[in-house]
């Protein structure tokens, strides 16, 4: 006799929860080898749609000289994951070619909006709203100094040169990466998301 679709539908839930669980738990074991980060209670968003899968709070890396987050973004636990790499990985190498120094802190604003992009009331929710996505914003060293991200223009050429660095390598960790020059909204910091691997297996890269 074959099972009924009602069965079949609450069977195949049960094995994609499980491997949603299992999958969840693997990215956590992966985020407590690189970085320092708390777990949270769920938000309760204005619009039903805005959820991040398995959230956590970003604290730190986790390097003999740790890098703090100092707005501890809310973030999904794949993207926080990302970031901790990049930032370990390819940020404070950077900066200490460039700049020769270490970075000790990195703002990223809160990480999780619920908010659609560019603040436009009618637009597609924005991946700030799935804890998909951060916004850095400046940085300070371990010698006092501190970077702010703006036009290429506007900087010091060894601070231009970070920032190019950064935003190039960026584009290799995530699938969208947006900053100064742009549009407005974006000159004074750099978007970072996963959005474009959400729906697509082989997305195209937004590199701008």
């Amino acid at each position: 006799m074959r099972p009924s679709v009602p069965a079949l539908f609450i069977a195949f839930a049960g094995v994609m929860s499980a491997v949603t669980a299992a999958s969840a738990q693997s990215c956590l074991a992966e985020l407590t080898q690189v970085a320092q980060f708390e777990r949270s209670e769920p938000i309760q968003a204005s619009e039903p749609a805005c959820v991040i899968p398995e959230q956590v709070r970003l604290v730190s890396t986790k390097e003999a000289v740790p890098i703090a987050f100092s707005d501890k973004p809310i973030l999904d636990c794949p993207f926080a994951l990302k970031l901790a790499r990049f930032t370990t990985n390819r940020i404070q190498p950077l900066a200490e070619f460039h700049l020769g120094t270490k970075v000790s802190t990195i703002a990223t604003g809160p990480g999780f909006v619920c908010r659609r992009r560019n603040n436009r009331p009618d637009g597609k929710l924005s991946e700030h709203a799935f804890g998909n996505a951060v916004d850095i914003t400046t940085m300070k060293f371990a010698n006092g100094e501190r970077f702010e991200v703006k036009q290429k223009a506007l900087q010091p050429p060894p601070a231009a040169a970070f920032q190019a660095s950064i935003r190039r390598e960026a584009c290799v960790f995530f699938t969208t990466v947006i900053g100064p020059g742009t549009n407005d909204t974006h000159a004074t910091h750099l978007h970072l998301d996963l959005g474009r691997s959400k729906d697509n297996p082989n997305p195209y890269r937004i590199c701008e």
